[in-house]
């Protein structure tokens, strides 16, 4: 399995098998008190800590932006009465004061922003990672305040509330969504997002009156459309294989600052006998080529193989000169022999976060030698954190094979009462079971630089297919490397 593991501390392991064993039998269901929310709410705040970054600036589906108050504020369209969830992103950047207490370092920059909310707060105090955060309460909501790193770097701090109120529901709800946005904050794509929003929305009106949607609304739709779907045309009518000098992979290992694990990326590149290349990720039968270099410019280069030396270079629109491609670990890809067949489980898994956050994806292709194939997807995702007497956890799962797609999730919170013994907590989970697998099973057929992979439900599929040697060891599929599994 080619996951990086750095480190992941106990605390985080602690919070997952404590929720594994919740999850055989009943938990109690009641509403958390504010005291409690704010509890977690503090906990979440470790979500902030660099979970992996896989948005781009787009707002989750069922959320909205608006700008008030020298920021803009992200939250859920529809809640029920009495449920509130709001991210809160300050305007401006703020300089970190060098002196003074923690108390006084945010002090200063909520009065800076005029973000002074809150009628109850706890002393604040900072991360491990030297996040400062504050807990507060206003009537029955909690507030947390928080100074994150700016994604612009140098002595700059960006000023984050989140404000919660109503029962333990709003989190396994809302959950995903928040998780989302925190992200896409965190790369410095809260204008971003506003904007986006603010296009969705007046695109909606103008689609309520379509008499007055002007030329370039429609011609801007279209340009949407064609970007999803129109740089692929039918199987056979794209690249020929006499068009292709040859596919190379570059491989690298990414990791981003503050993750403790590791993810394998290959980029795949086919390079044309005219000297073109374009970064590749669908069959190349299927590849438009007149559409794809209007609508993605970005991924195509020129190629060359210099006298000297036995590295390509390429040279793409953004690049001052020539670079070399393989930047790295790199080697010219084969095709799959007409009608091969494999025998093997490959597998590859993908691991972002830290010892706050860790979200996993697994996709696991199992290939018979007499044509079937069988596809696991598994996808785990779960936040947890304590101290200071409050703990939270929450994990979800999602597992889709042959035998059909189950889900189930767990929540864990609880915050022990300031100089009192007890303390208030609570805990959910649910699953629940959907389909026959059909999606996921089927035959398979290998020819060139695709693989054909003929559903039970009656759908085909076809993936861009490449090997890095005749020991069929590693195969990518679409560009991501699977390895096989040692039988």
């Amino acid at each position: 399995m080619h996951l990086h593991i750095l480190g992941i501390c106990s605390t985080f392991k602690g919070g997952v098998t404590a929720l594994a064993q919740q999850q055989e039998h009943t938990a109690s269901r009641r509403t958390i008190s504010a005291r409690a929310r704010q509890g977690a709410l503090g906990l979440l705040a470790a979500v902030t800590l660099m979970i992996s970054s896989t948005y781009a600036g787009n707002l989750p589906d069922g959320w909205a932006a608006r700008a008030e108050n020298n920021g803009v504020t992200f939250a859920p369209v529809r809640m029920s009465p009495g449920e509130k969830l709001e991210i809160w992103v300050a305007d401006a950047l703020y300089e970190t004061p060098q002196d003074g207490s923690p108390q006084n370092r945010l002090l200063q920059i909520r009065r800076q922003a005029g973000a002074m909310q809150g009628d109850k707060c706890e002393p604040a105090e900072i991360t491990q990672a030297g996040v400062v955060t504050q807990g507060c309460t206003e009537g029955n909501a909690a507030l947390q305040y928080m100074l994150l790193p700016s994604p612009a770097g140098g002595n700059k701090v960006q000023l984050l509330r989140i404000r919660a109120a109503g029962g333990e529901g709003v989190m396994t709800r809302y959950g995903e969504g928040f998780q989302q946005t925190l992200q896409s904050v965190m790369r410095g794509q809260t204008q971003a997002m506003l904007r986006n929003d603010n296009q969705v929305q007046t695109q909606q009106r103008r689609q309520s009156q379509p008499e007055a949607q002007p030329q370039r609304a429609r011609q801007e739709q279209l340009e949407r459309g064609y970007a999803a779907q129109g740089i692929r045309t039918a199987p056979g009518q794209g690249v020929r294989d006499s068009d292709i000098a040859a596919v190379f992979v570059s491989a690298q290992v990414v990791h981003n600052p503050g993750e403790t694990v590791k993810r394998d990326l290959h980029t795949t590149w086919l390079l044309f006998k005219d000297g073109t290349g374009y970064q590749n990720e669908i069959p190349p039968d299927e590849l438009n080529v007149k559409v794809s270099r209007q609508l993605e410019p970005q991924r195509w280069v020129q190629w060359r193989k210099p006298l000297l030396g036995s590295s390509y270079e390429i040279r793409g629109p953004g690049d001052s000169g020539w670079r070399s491609l393989s930047n790295g670990k790199g080697w010219f890809a084969q095709p799959a022999r007409s009608g091969e067949r494999l025998n093997g489980v490959y597998e590859r898994t993908d691991g972002w976060g830290n010892q706050y956050s860790l979200r996993i994806k697994r996709t696991t292709w199992r290939f018979s030698g007499d044509g079937a194939f069988d596809l696991t997807l598994y996808g785990y995702g779960g936040i947890t954190q304590s101290g200071g007497g409050t703990s939270f956890s929450h994990i979800s799962e999602t597992q889709s094979d042959a035998k059909g797609t189950r889900r189930k999730s767990g929540t864990s919170s609880s915050s022990a009462r300031i100089g009192a013994a007890s303390s208030d907590g609570v805990s959910t989970n649910a699953a629940r079971n959907t389909n026959d697998g059909a999606s996921r099973r089927g035959r398979y057929r290998l020819n060139g630089w695709v693989l054909e992979a003929e559903r039970d439900d009656g759908q085909l599929e076809r993936h861009f297919v490449t090997f890095q040697g005749s020991d069929r060891a590693v195969i990518d599929i679409d560009s991501a490397p699977l390895y096989v599994k040692k039988q």
